[in-house]
């Protein structure tokens, strides 16, 4: 029977009532992923980058238009953009950054009835692939670090998609110290506009933004050592295990913990520091900078308590993932003594720049002492100094991006790498493949 021009008004309203009541009640995989938000210019952030517009060109313009979604989807829609400027000592205190991505969809032309524009987000791969999402702080790599935000790259990590009024929150970690540098890089497509008869727009928008910080006290536990944020590559897969927040020390050695990172923005004074080596809930230590020795190995979370002078009380307990703006606790991973000192293998090896943004170096240094590390041709021309500096006792990580001194990428090839700590040396071979 065929259906009158009532009827098929009728049809359009009802699909366009269904398709809103759908993304109304879209559920996330967990409470912090995806939220709702009644103005896309979210109250209490601030907006720290904003892309450019994504818009179709009209003489190419199809029906429906894809345009605009085909050239997000190509792009970086951040790419290696700073942020440091809006890192504050409360932030190197609580050991992360929540940055909350949203993806203005608001079209130029009006769309046609029933149409609701939305926008897929796919996992972090943790591959230092293009689709990876890291920063870049003062030269050592950072990792988005929510867990429930890891997956394969072109795999939905919410279930859904996202539309206009909503965004997805990256939970990005920090170090102890403010850093004069933080670049961040969200991946070619993570984020990318569905492109269908009932879902699509002329025009997309990428707008980051972070939450302002409460006024109080944040604690943050450490050792005397900055803390580091390491990368575990697995050579199995090719790919770099979910990574962690943590310190490693010498078994039957002391180790001094240090809270002086720890703040408190209002201006109270920290009148007490109480430390939990064990996660028990029991403190075990008192006091800034108390010495501990771990007589097996093993890993530790230790949470560190702190009592203002206006009897506020901030404890660093969290998680990863960004369910809370609670300060994370520190992880120390307790090993045996190594020889003076050990140059592990880079991983990935080899390293292929165009999969792989960076390679990463792990070197062991059993007692304080002057550090070089250094990559040469293989007929012993200098290429790039990565470490040429003091350092403490302990296991320490560094990146390199496959430039050379002035910048340039290197060629394809066998390149040596030097690690001198003191009057030790230690040397391994790596290859680059462009």
């Amino acid at each position: 029977m065929k259906k009158t021009f009532k009827q098929i008004i009728l049809i359009f309203i009802l699909q366009f009532i269904i398709i809103n009541i759908a993304f109304a009640a879209t559920t996330v995989r967990s409470t912090h992923t995806l939220d709702g938000a009644a103005d896309p210019v979210f109250s209490s952030t601030t907006l720290v980058y904003k892309s450019k517009e994504y818009i179709c060109d009209s003489s190419v313009a199809l029906d429906p238009d894809y345009w605009a979604a085909n050239l997000m989807t190509d792009d970086y829609p951040m790419p290696w953009a700073d942020i440091a400027q809006y890192i504050t000592e409360a932030h190197s205190a609580q050991g992360f950054i929540d940055l909350f991505v949203h993806v203005d969809m608001t079209p130029i032309v009006k769309l046609a009835v029933g149409v609701v524009p939305t926008c897929y987000v796919y996992g972090d791969p943790d591959d230092r692939s293009k689709h990876d999402l890291v920063a870049s702080v003062d030269g050592a790599l950072y990792d988005m670090i929510d867990t429930d935000c890891k997956g394969v790259w072109d795999t939905s990590i919410i279930s859904g998609a996202m539309n206009s009024n909503q965004y997805i929150v990256f939970r990005f970690a920090v170090p102890s110290w403010v850093p004069k540098s933080y670049r961040v890089f969200l991946g070619q497509s993570n984020l990318k506009p569905a492109r269908s008869s009932l879902s699509y727009s002329d025009r997309y928008v990428v707008k980051v933004y972070t939450p302002i910080l409460s006024t109080g006290p944040y604690a943050c536990p450490d050792i005397l050592v900055p803390r580091r944020y390491k990368s575990e590559y697995n050579p199995s897969n090719r790919a770099y295990d979910v990574p962690k927040m943590t310190r490693s020390v010498t078994k039957n050695v002391p180790v001094t913990f240090d809270a002086s990172k720890s703040t408190d923005t209002s201006g109270a004074s920290i009148t007490k520091y109480e430390w939990d080596l064990d996660g028990d809930g029991i403190y075990d230590l008192e006091g800034m900078n108390p010495v501990y020795t771990f007589r097996s190995t093993g890993t530790y979370t230790i949470n560190l308590k702190i009592t203002t002078s206006d009897n506020k009380v901030s404890i660093a307990s969290g998680t990863v993932n960004a369910s809370n703006l609670i300060p994370l606790p520190l992880t120390i991973t307790v090993v045996e003594a190594p020889a003076f000192c050990t140059l592990y293998q880079n991983a990935p090896n080899p390293f292929i720049t165009s999969k792989s943004a960076y390679t990463t170096f792990n070197y062991d240094i059993k007692e304080n002492a002057f550090v070089t590390l250094k990559i040469y041709t293989a007929s012993g021309e200098l290429v790039k100094t990565l470490v040429d500096e003091s350092r403490l006792g302990g296991l320490y990580s560094v990146s390199w991006d496959g430039t050379n001194e002035d910048g340039k990428k290197v060629a394809s090839g066998v390149y040596i790498y030097n690690l001198k700590a003191g009057s030790s040396k230690d040397t391994k071979i790596m290859a680059v493949v462009k």
